[in-house]
């Protein structure tokens, strides 16, 4: 039976409930914050931390208990993480961390200080720490950053019961994956892949069965495969977890459903963050001269824009004085070619991400999308003129808003589909990059055609 969606009152309930545990973890004393947070999900805790300001964050962190502690870790932003782990004891530190899994540690270990990274790696057993070197080889925007190495594995030629009671062993030794166990990656004496096995049929089938006689094809992830289309796989092929798998085939780790949901999190609060120049690992209580590092060079460059769109508005002052209706018109032209070209701007970042632009059809699409900013910008040019004739009354100016609304509209849609395209090709973030290009583009193209429109047949 599908899951009821959360209902608007619903979203209101937790958000009452978030904003009170945070009202009680402020005002708690430091002997009634361990209480305070007793039941708080480590994902919760970070949730409380990133709002809180930092003097107050170490406080609440070292009152969990160690377990949360470090899951809690691996929930924050860096920025956030970061600021705590440098205020942190670092014994206290290396406590949190040590029991965390290789790929969860790997993922914290540039954002330690030194002598707590120290008093971690001391506290790993032999085994774990070869794991961590393993996950270290790998940056963490591919399949291989992305994997937990515990992979279980089992043999064709094994049976069933044999298979069961080797994963039993295993638990008792504290080896393999402590957690999101739904199969076993077949594998030959070389340790390459042959297939896959659900552990719903391990303990379904009979005991005297083999492995090979219940397995199923199974296709692995390249280690150097882009997180992006790790998540494409997941999402085409409705999986559980996958295994990770080197370019001869050997089974190096495995992805679970749960790592592939904090990617698509991470991506989500970029593509949102981007275009104004942030990213998701930003700390709401930034001190001031971290703020103005991040934030400084955009706000300079969307300046920078301004200023050009002023220039071009300069050169037609005269214009300007003469007809104040075309100063009245501008920023419709302006802003009917920067929403257009947002839309497709939108629509091909999207499609870049899910891999439905390549070279292959982007051509087409943007032939497509220029036939849709002429028809587009027709339609409206022609609602715009009309509103601007009953407005002013002269048939002269009519005609320069409609062919300007034309113009800006069609090179707002033909750039916002070729900005992406060509920024990608530049290994340049569209997201961080293309809204910006197009507004300023539209602002002074569209004051351009205008203006110039109206100095050439008014004047």
């Amino acid at each position: 039976m599908p899951s009821t969606p959360p209902t608007p009152s619903d979203t209101a309930d937790q958000d009452a409930a978030k904003d009170a545990l945070l009202e009680t973890v402020a005002r708690a004393r430091p002997d009634q914050l361990a209480d305070a947070i007793a039941d708080v999900h480590p994902a919760q805790l970070a949730d409380l931390l990133e709002a809180m300001p930092p003097d107050r964050r170490v406080h609440v962190w070292s009152a969990a208990d160690a377990e949360v502690r470090g899951e809690t870790l691996t929930e924050l932003h860096d920025e956030v993480l970061a600021g705590l782990a440098g205020a942190a004891d670092p014994e206290h530190l290396a406590e949190a961390v040590a029991p965390l899994q290789p790929d969860e540690l790997a993922d914290l270990e540039p954002h330690l200080p030194p002598a707590a990274l120290d008093a971690a790696l001391a506290r790993l057993d032999p085994q774990k720490r070869r794991r961590l070197e393993h996950v270290r080889r790998h940056p963490e925007d591919v399949a291989g950053g992305l994997m937990d190495v515990d992979a279980v594995t089992a043999h064709p030629r094994d049976t069933l019961a044999g298979t069961i009671e080797r994963l039993r062993e295993q638990r008792r030794r504290g080896e393999g994956p402590s957690e999101h166990l739904n199969s076993l990656f077949v594998v030959d004496d070389d340790h390459r892949l042959l297939g896959v096995v659900a552990l719903a049929d391990v303990v379904s089938y009979p005991p005297d069965a083999r492995v090979e006689s219940v397995m199923s094809p199974a296709t692995g992830l390249p280690v150097d495969l882009p997180v992006r289309e790790v998540i494409a796989t997941f999402r085409d092929r409705d999986l559980l977890s996958a295994p990770v798998v080197s370019d001869d085939g050997l089974v190096l780790g495995r992805i679970t459903v749960d790592d592939v949901m904090d990617a698509i999190s991470e991506e989500a609060e970029r593509s949102i963050l981007a275009p104004a120049g942030l990213d998701e690992d930003k700390d709401l209580f930034a001190p001031l001269r971290t703020t103005l590092a991040h934030r400084g060079p955009w706000l300079l460059t969307n300046l920078a824009g301004a200023f050009l769109a002023a220039w071009v508005i300069g050169h037609f002052e005269d214009t300007i004085e003469r007809l104040v209706a075309l100063a009245v018109l501008m920023p419709v032209v302006a802003s009917m070619g920067g929403v257009a070209g947002q839309q497709s701007l939108a629509l091909i970042i999207r499609g870049l991400a899910l891999n439905q632009v390549g070279r292959s059809n982007r051509w087409r699409l943007l032939r497509h999308e220029m036939a849709n900013g002429a028809a587009l910008g027709l339609l409206f040019a022609v609602l715009v003129a009309g509103v601007a004739h009953a407005w002013y009354g002269m048939a002269d100016l009519t005609l320069i808003i409609g062919a300007a609304l034309t113009a800006n509209v069609f090179i707002g849609i033909s750039l916002g589909t070729l900005y992406p395209i060509v920024l990608k090709r530049l290994n340049i973030d569209p997201a961080l990059a293309g809204g910006m290009a197009l507004t300023v583009t539209t602002d002074v193209l569209g004051f351009f055609s205008l203006l110039g429109l109206g100095t050439l047949l008014l004047l």
